[in-house]
């Protein structure tokens, strides 16, 4: 946990990743994620985005206007999210906050005393900076899987639960490489007309039945958030990771098994394909007309460059092979423009 003398000691040192298009330089170690190297230059420059570690206000006022409220099963509050001038406060009541800044560059985290650092880790990685990122021009970021096969990046979208993560380290241990898990940035680059899928961190989340399923030693997962039995693998274990930013070819949305034992993929209908990906953007403010303009101009440019097909098998492990196949045949048969 990350206790005062923690804190303090945190503060002392900056952490520096490279993740989905960004230095992201923290005050907050991000578990097992690779660290850039020190003097890295690559060759076209990357915008820096600064996490920073605060004591919690806790204070339960409103802190700005609720723009967005997720609710659990039983209807407690998951994740408010509130807008004051033009930064944004993400709050998870009783885990931790986000004081979102996108003029500034930064985060500004404030966990509750007592918090367990994989869930703070967690926060910041899958919730906060995604959507810090759904604020920057040029980018779109929808909650998928991606890997990369036949040098293109394929997305995996569905409904969470579905097995998008299993699909991904599943393809990633076999032949594939995985681009990101759970969080897909999109970023255009105009010179070529193309979206392009940026390299996110090199581990997966997996439930017990995936990981024992997929051949991955129990003793190799770390923990996740403290609030699920979901573990962390990352990629030394088994996968392939993908470091460079690569033209998106084609999305899967994953479906409800359409019959036993059997493996359909088939087109989406424009109307599908709209729902599909507008169902799986990372939104902070769904009330910004700016902000839906922008991201409905660029769910129909996404559109109108990568195919899009629904994708159906049932939860059994062994059709994993004949799943593969058939993406691989999609794929290959597809020229996208």
């Amino acid at each position: 946990m990350l206790n005062d003398a923690a804190m303090n000691r945190t503060e002392r040192t900056l952490f520096r990743y490279r993740l989905w298009g960004h230095y992201v330089v923290s005050e907050i170690a991000l578990g097992e994620i690779e660290q850039a190297p020190a003097l890295s230059r690559p060759k076209r420059s990357l915008p820096e985005l600064y996490c920073k570690l605060l004591p919690c206000e806790g204070s339960d006022e409103p802190a700005g206007q609720l723009v967005f409220e997720q609710r659990t099963d039983d209807g407690n509050v998951w994740l408010a999210l509130l807008k004051s001038g033009e930064d944004y406060l993400a709050r998870f009541p009783d885990l931790c906050e986000f004081r979102i800044r996108p003029r500034e560059m930064r985060i500004e985290c404030m966990p509750v005393p007592g918090t367990p650092s994989s869930t703070i880790v967690h926060l910041l990685l899958d919730h906060a900076i995604p959507r810090f990122l759904s604020l920057q021009a040029g980018y779109l970021v929808l909650h998928a899987s991606a890997v990369l096969m036949e040098g293109h990046a394929v997305a995996i979208l569905g409904q969470s639960g579905q097995g998008k993560s299993t699909l991904a380290t599943y393809l990633a241990s076999n032949g594939s490489s995985l681009l990101t898990d759970d969080c897909l940035v999109l970023r255009k680059e105009e010179s070529i007309g193309k979206w392009l899928a940026e390299p996110g961190y090199a581990s997966v989340r997996l439930w017990s039945d995936s990981s024992e399923a997929l051949g991955i030693n129990g003793d190799t997962l770390t923990e996740f958030a403290h609030y699920t039995a979901k573990m962390r693998a990352c990629d030394r274990v088994m996968m392939q990771h993908a470091r460079q930013r690569t033209s998106l070819a084609a999305c899967l949305l994953l479906t409800p098994a359409a019959a036993p034992g059997r493996v359909v993929i088939k087109p989406l209908s424009t109307a599908e394909r709209f729902q599909a990906l507008l169902q799986a953007v990372f939104r902070l403010d769904p009330e910004n007309a700016d902000m839906n303009r922008r991201e409905f101009g660029a769910l129909m440019d996404v559109m109108a460059s990568v195919r899009c097909y629904s994708l159906s098998y049932e939860r059994d492990y062994a059709l994993l092979p004949t799943v593969r196949k058939v993406i691989m045949e999609s794929i290959q048969a597809t020229e996208v423009r």
